[in-house]
């Protein structure tokens, strides 16, 4: 996520109570924050899937932030979350989520291909 570093135990709470459930969140994105240098989303994914084993499933709702991971994981499931300020970004291999409701299924459907 591309907040402030002491923001971020607010948003792991805020998306385990939309019923994510994860080990641990990082900070990642374009902006840097307070002498924190950025890390792109991909960056973090990297370090994450070193290996390169594990496929990557990616929502995000900024399109920089999508074709930013699309470029270093051309195979990865990429979802952009619309919202009002990225109606019209377009790509042929990114898909959008109107709702977390439809992110949940598709990634259901992704941990079972």
């Amino acid at each position: 996520t591309n907040i402030p570093p002491d923001c971020l135990e607010r948003r792991e709470t805020n998306l385990r109570n939309v019923g994510f459930k994860f080990d641990s969140a990082r900070c990642g994105g374009f902006i840097n924050y307070d002498g924190h240098p950025a890390k792109t989303k991909a960056d973090i994914i990297k370090e994450l899937n070193h290996d390169g084993e594990r496929a990557v499933f990616f929502v995000d709702d900024h399109p920089d932030n999508c074709l930013n991971v699309r470029e270093s994981f051309p195979e990865a499931e990429i979802w952009l979350m619309s919202r009002p300020f990225n109606d019209n970004f377009m790509h042929p291999k990114i898909r959008r989520a109107r709702n977390w409701s439809e992110v949940f299924e598709q990634s259901k459907n992704f941990l079972t291909d």
